[in-house]
């Protein structure tokens, strides 16, 4: 019964974190403008300068945003309202998933001062999002399909769905 309200309290946390996004006045020519010579086309001043001001807001509003996609899958998988033992696999999940993240705005925020540093051909806020972050999710997909016997539908509660679709198809076979 916790896990409701803690996703309903980190909703209302990303709502917070979207009024002060909001609330962070523009840079100035953070717009983008005509291009000079094709105007058919826009253009702007470099990222960093436009990000520096609301970069820390996206990194609070990421960790939170991970923690809640976290807790959702955790959800799903409590028995009875209780992880248990289960909740551990989740905290590492999203510990590791939280501190890529936090090492990928941490290098896009040294990018944007001029860091020009590559790894496997890639920028390193690049390289942190291709092989950090993407796969990541497989973590979980891995923790689903080994534990699903045990912690999603055990032989218990198989046996408990397969009484309640026998006596449904039993009443309908009374009733038509």
């Amino acid at each position: 019964m916790k896990l409701p309200w803690i996703l309903f309290a980190l909703l209302l946390v990303l709502c917070v974190i979207v009024a002060i996004a909001m609330a962070i006045p523009e840079p100035p020519g953070g717009y983008s403008s005509e291009h000079p010579t094709y105007k058919s086309m826009h253009s702007s001043n470099d990222g960093g300068g436009r990000h520096a001001r609301i970069l820390w807001v996206g990194a609070i509003w990421g960790v939170v945003q991970i923690t809640f996609i976290v807790s959702c899958l955790a959800l799903g998988m409590a028995n009875r309202g209780r992880l248990g033992n289960r909740k551990w696999v989740f905290i590492l999940g999203l510990l590791i998933w939280q501190t890529i993240f936090v090492l990928l705005v941490i290098s896009y925020g040294q990018y944007t001062e001029g860091s020009r540093e590559l790894y496997l051909s890639f920028p390193a806020p690049t390289a942190l999002l291709l092989y950090g972050l993407w796969p990541l999710p497989i973590f979980f997909v891995i923790v689903y399909i080994v534990s699903f016997r045990r912690w999603v539908i055990n032989r218990d509660g198989l046996e408990k769905f397969e009484e309640i679709v026998r006596a449904r198809r039993q009443r309908e076979g009374n009733a038509g």
